[in-house]
């Protein structure tokens, strides 16, 4: 196998990682953040070595299904809805076995026999992937792909999982993020129902001339007559009383 010295890694892309994941420490990213940072790490997989043509970074779901998220080139972005499409490729396999993935001459390669004869017709002939993991989950793969056969080596291998470990602290942020929206949704509106039920036991309590753990009750007390939840049947009382109020 021929092997290279990768150049070191161009200071303005470097830089402007750096960046990004310094503004990490401090709070979650914004999508658009993410999206740049993601971007980010591909172009510094392929300015950190003399031979790469092109890298591309894809999540995998649950169900093994790949969806490209970034890449450095119309070529690399074909490879990967390639992948997408035939269900099979290095980063899927890189994915499944939670370790790197590399061929040295995709001519000869039958592990992906859809794949690679994409990669060749794009005159792609190396590519090695390495998987993204945070903790005990798989979230995806960063692969690396040349126009030359038998290129990448031991220290390309050392550079892609670096780049994939920081790809992984960026998913898992995203994941946060979301997490943490889904969360923010249901309190709101746990809020809000309180809010209703707190309105409709003060209505309750001036009409009937009885205190809030009573009015509370007679609330509960309808609610289950009638099969339904409490916060249901105060907003009723809140929008019965609205009504007589604007009469």
């Amino acid at each position: 196998m021929v092997q290279t010295q990768p150049a070191e890694p161009t200071t303005s892309v470097s830089d402007e990682l750096g960046v990004v994941f310094a503004g990490t420490t401090g709070g979650l990213l914004t999508h658009d953040a993410l999206s740049a940072a993601v971007l980010l790490v591909t172009s510094v997989a392929v300015a950190s070595t003399d031979t790469a043509s092109g890298a591309a970074l894809t999540v995998i779901d649950a169900d093994g299904a790949a969806h490209a998220v970034a890449a450095t080139d119309a070529v690399a972005e074909r490879l990967q809805e390639t992948q997408s499409s035939a269900g099979a490729g290095p980063g899927l396999t890189a994915w499944a076995g939670r370790t790197t993935a590399r061929s040295d001459d995709l001519r000869h390669e039958d592990r992906w026999p859809q794949w690679s004869p994409t990669a060749v017709e794009l005159r792609v002939l190396s590519v090695m992937s390495a998987p993204i993991v945070a903790g005990d989950e798989v979230l995806g793969a960063i692969c690396l792909y040349s126009h030359q056969a038998a290129v990448f080596g031991d220290r390309e291998e050392q550079l892609l999982t670096l780049l994939a470990a920081q790809a992984a602290f960026l998913l898992k942020n995203d994941r946060v993020a979301e997490q943490a929206g889904r969360v923010s949704q249901r309190v709101r509106a746990a809020l809000r129902r309180r809010d209703v039920i707190n309105r409709a036991t003060g209505i309750l309590m001036s009409r009937d001339t009885v205190p809030a753990d009573m009015a509370f009750a007679r609330l509960v007390g309808i609610a289950e007559r009638d099969g339904k939840p409490v916060h249901e049947v105060a907003s009723k009382v809140v929008a019965t009383v609205s009504r007589q109020t604007r009469r």
